[in-house]
């Protein structure tokens, strides 16, 4: 399609009639959601953002590819909701500080699709769901052919699939960053804690000392004696003769 201006930078696709236009914008695809702009050119002017994840719309282009869609708008007797989203109250900004409800649905009549926005106050669920708690504040809805609806659905999914590449690359890599500071910090040895045990102060080991025999000189005398002759132990020696210990500490006679 032809951007005229700065304003359509970021539009994908649009699709209009006599006095509504509907617009799908890119800008929301880093957080997985497709924006849709409903306008009504009427008087007095209205338009609405109702934000889409990826998933619902994936599944809209799925059951518009198979005709169910069609054919279940056709036979329904109120507008399918397609998408239900909007604001918690701290981020609506309302007036009556409740959350703020944002629903788009589709309707048919004489085969022409109608998209119908509205916005009113809301209430969030426990699952953060918000759903309306009231009548809406503001409606618009804008029609199309069929023929437009399918153009629209299906140029949008197409961006998507082509985008989400991108995404699925983003959370690999974050992923297996993740891994790699888990496996590095795993193989690192943990830290010691302070505790009362590990304040108290440690032993220190000993220093080993080689073990020293005793002299013996007497001992050593036997080693010197020329042939290995046993020393004579506790017995003076003279002319008369040799003496030699009796083995209880007293002395023999002289031998002569």
């Amino acid at each position: 399609m032809r951007r005229k201006n700065a304003l359509d930078s970021s539009k994908l696709i649009q699709v209009s009639s006599k006095n509504s236009v509907i617009d799908v914008y890119v800008d929301a695809f880093p957080i997985e959601r497709v924006k849709f702009r409903i306008a009504d050119y009427g008087t007095p002017q209205t338009s609405i953002d109702i934000f889409m994840e990826f998933s619902d719309f994936l599944k809209v282009a799925h059951d518009c590819r198979t005709g169910e869609l069609f054919n279940i708008v056709r036979n329904s007797k109120q507008p399918v909701v397609i998408t239900r989203g909007g604001s918690p109250a701290e981020r609506a900004n309302r007036p009556d500080h409740k959350a703020e409800s944002r629903i788009l649905s589709l309707g048919m009549l004489n085969d022409k699709i109608y998209f119908n926005a509205s916005v009113g106050p809301g209430n969030a669920t426990e699952t953060g769901l918000i759903m309306p708690a009231g009548p809406a504040d503001k409606k618009v809805s804008a029609m199309t052919t069929i023929g437009d609806c399918k153009k629209l659905i299906f140029y949008t999914e197409a961006a998507i699939n082509a985008y989400l590449p991108t995404i699925v690359n983003k959370l690999v890599e974050a992923s297996e960053k993740t891994r790699q500071e888990f496996l590095k910090n795993s193989n690192q040895p943990k830290p010691v804690q302070n505790t009362p045990y590990n304040n108290q102060p440690q032993p220190q080991p000993q220093p080993q000392t080689q073990y020293q025999p005793k002299y013996d000189p007497q001992a050593s005398a036997y080693y010197n004696q020329p042939n290995n002759q046993p020393p004579q132990y506790g017995a003076n020696q003279n002319s008369q003769g040799s003496y030699y210990d009796n083995g209880f500490g007293g002395n023999m006679s002289p031998l002569v």
